[in-house]
């Protein structure tokens, strides 16, 4: 029985049976099975009648080994000591810059001489990757080739994967190794389709080859009717698909109630002064698409603003469209509803992918400010925000597929 909490494992012990021990088998743990004891004593006590069964967990049929390759594949490697994630069992810890991986503080913070140096120029390359991603001379034929000059690692792991599953057994002596991989539009990257798979040489002769495969998709970009160019480039498509999505939530009273209690409006001290909403995101397949509202905060709007001045590297204009958006005493936006109605005031709304943390777009809104209702708490506002934020949750998966404008390869 494994406990619930999955900072620290806790099972009752294999030996006197008491609750929350936090020692476990090393063996048995390496194959994800988790015998828990109390301490060293309690092991020692255990190790006649554990003995056979550790055995057999060291000596798993090919399929459980294959499903623990699968397991070991998708888990992360520090950086500095080489670990997984799936072997210490914890949260890995991540440099802001370039994302690459550490399994605690003291790795990044060892590490950080040496990585230093690489995290720049890891930052430069992507921000190379950008523009030629934002550039009418983007194929397909370009992106997969830089992807593959920065992968080199990613293809060692994939062959040595492929030449060890039990398919080698029942081929002809195999050569040739096929990874199929897929382009994520939000990511801006390749990412793996399935299990790299180890090819008879002869069945791979049979093929056209990976040259005709490349220039395939080569001509299906360039025969597509959307190009990813200045005018129409990731970011301003991005930005429209979100933009859509946004207008679909609006629509809904839902959307004007959440931010009218998460910024507390109704109670004596309305934050709308000092605080906005950043609602964060997951990104679904297709450029732009919002697949899940994961959470919100409250946050400061300084806060807000650093924020801003980190992601939005796009043009003049659109840091220009983002700056009025949280601008709460002169956005054009404001000021134009004042016109109508001198009490209206703006509740600045943000929206942040959790997963990459490029995407970011502000779209503040805009209303009366409503008048203090009795007996109204802080604590019915948060209630009542959170009931909301739920409502909006089930919008953003009935969202018209067609409000999301697609890009084919």
């Amino acid at each position: 029985m494994k406990s619930k909490d999955t900072k620290t494992p806790t099972g009752p012990c294999a030996a006197c049976k008491k609750e929350h021990a936090t020692s476990r088998c090393l063996a048995c743990l390496k194959f994800d099975i988790e015998v828990f004891y109390c301490n060293r004593d309690c092991q020692l006590k255990h190790w006649k009648i554990h003995k056979p069964k550790c055995k057999v967990a060291t000596n798993l049929s090919n399929e459980e080994l294959m499903k623990l390759n699968r397991k070991i594949q998708k888990s992360t490697i520090c950086a500095n000591c080489s670990r997984s994630n799936f072997e210490t069992g914890s949260k890995m810890s991540v440099c802001s810059k370039c994302n690459v991986t550490y399994c605690s503080r003291m790795c990044q913070t060892a590490h950080w001489p040496k990585h230093k140096s690489m995290c720049k120029v890891i930052v430069a390359e992507r921000k190379m990757l950008d523009r030629v991603m934002d550039s009418e001379e983007t194929n397909i034929r370009l992106l997969l080739q830089k992807w593959c000059e920065k992968a080199t690692l990613f293809f060692l792991s994939a062959i040595m994967y492929a030449l060890t599953t039990d398919e080698l057994k029942q081929q002809p002596p195999t050569k040739v190794v096929t990874i199929n991989l897929e382009f994520n539009y939000n990511l801006r990257t390749f990412l793996l389709v399935d299990e790299p798979k180890a090819v008879a040489t002869s069945e791979y002769s049979s093929h056209d080859g990976m040259k005709s495969i490349i220039d395939r998709l080569y001509m299906r970009f360039e025969d597509s009717n959307k190009k990813i160019g200045s005018e129409q480039g990731w970011d301003a498509l991005r930005a429209s698909n979100f933009q859509r999505q946004i207008d679909f939530m609006k629509s809904s009273p839902a959307y004007l109630r959440f931010a009218q209690n998460a910024l507390q409006l109704f109670c004596k001290k309305p934050r709308h002064m000092t605080h906005g909403l950043v609602l964060r995101i997951k990104l679904g397949k297709e450029i732009g698409e919002i697949a899940e509202l994961v959470e919100y905060d409250v946050a400061s709007l300084p806060a807000i603003r650093k924020l801003t001045e980190v992601r939005v590297k796009s043009t003049k204009k659109q840091q220009l469209v983002v700056s009025n958006e949280i601008d709460i005493l002169k956005s054009p936006k404001l000021l134009k509803a004042r016109q109508h109605n001198p009490k209206n005031i703006m509740m600045v709304i943000c929206f942040m992918d959790t997963e990459t943390a490029t995407a970011f777009i502000a779209d503040s809104e805009v209303c009366e400010l409503p008048l203090v209702r009795k007996g109204s708490k802080v604590k019915t506002c948060n209630r009542d925000a959170k009931k909301y934020f739920k409502q909006l949750q089930g919008m953003v998966k009935e969202v018209p597929s067609e409000l999301v404008e697609k890009v084919s390869l």
